[in-house]
């Protein structure tokens, strides 16, 4: 029964580690580029006042930081679903144990 379960535990959680991974790498080049603008947009403020520029400048950065938000939100729940789901599953194996070892 070991032999079956653990390893397709282990493959499941294989596959949702990469994805998290993927999502993880995601989200950190998203606020990567949401800094780059807001970077930009300070580091020339001249320009940006000369040309009335404020307000496209607060948009892009408005609309990266939103795209930032989304997927670290989705990165929370896959963290917590993955979390709930592990635990779970090891305290489903130590009360199986519990119960075959007892019976």
């Amino acid at each position: 029964l070991a032999s079956l379960v653990i390893p397709s535990i282990i493959a499941g959680g294989t596959v949702f580690g990469s994805v998290l991974r993927k999502l993880s790498r995601q989200a950190q080049a998203q606020l990567s580029t949401s800094t780059g603008i807001a970077y930009e947009a300070i580091s020339n403020i001249r320009t940006t006042r000369a040309f009335g520029a404020e307000t496209k400048e607060h948009e892009m950065f408005q609309n990266e930081v939103h795209k930032a938000c989304e997927l670290n939100i989705r990165l929370g729940i896959g963290i917590g679903v993955f979390q709930g789901l592990n635990n779970l599953v090891m305290n489903g194996i130590v009360l199986s144990t519990i119960a075959l070892g007892g019976q």
